[in-house]
Formats: C-alpha cells, sequence, structure tokens
C-alpha cells in the first residue's frame, strides 16, 4: 500500500478517500452509510468532528459526543439549611406598573 492506502490503514477507518478523516473537516453520510459505518462515525465525533447524517424523507442529523460533568461527590440535603429565604409574597401577582415599565411612586 502506498501513501493514503496506508494512512487510512493506519487510521483502521474504512471510509472512501473523499471522506478522509481530518482534523475540523465535517463529514456527510447517508443514512444507509451511517448504519454501516457507525462505529467509525462514532469515533470521529468523539474526536470532535463535524459528523452530520442525511436522510432524504427525515432530515438532517448532528452526531455529537456528549461531555460527561466532572462528579463533585454525592450531595448532601439540608448542607446550606437557613443560608437562603423567600419573601412570603414571591409568587403573589406582581403589579401593573412591573408589566407597563413604569416606576414605583
Amino acid at each position: 500500500m502506498h501513501g493514503l492506502q496506508s494512512l487510512l490503514a493506519t487510521w483502521k477507518l474504512a471510509l472512501p478517500v473523499w471522506k478522509l478523516y481530518v482534523p475540523s473537516v465535517s463529514t456527510t453520510s447517508s443514512i444507509a452509510e451511517a448504519q454501516s459505518k457507525l462505529a467509525q462515525l462514532l469515533e470521529m465525533a468523539q474526536a470532535g468532528h463535524d459528523v452530520i447524517i442525511e436522510d432524504a424523507h427525515r432530515g438532517t442529523a448532528r452526531l455529537v459526543p456528549v461531555r460527561k460533568t466532572p462528579s463533585h461527590g454525592s450531595r448532601i440535603f439540608g448542607l446550606h439549611e437557613g443560608e437562603t429565604w423567600v419573601s412570603d409574597d414571591f409568587d403573589s401577582p406582581l403589579p401593573d406598573s412591573f408589566w407597563l415599565g413604569q416606576e414605583k411612586e
């Protein structure tokens, strides 16, 4: 294998040459192609590349990675008890002057 073919073999991608896995390039696939190459498309999306799947009947979708948020440990119920307060009238209707943009007198 020479050049581009050996590069593709090294990256273990079975994508067509015109859909080469290159940083900052988006890849567009049909739904049939996406079904047959889902593992490679997921790998590309997880690496930060745009993967777009098109279906003539259902429209277009973008495959993006889901980032896990770091765990900060379990939450402790009542940890900040008494540090906040809510006014007794917090759910009362607001006066018309508020909705009309008028200042209080």
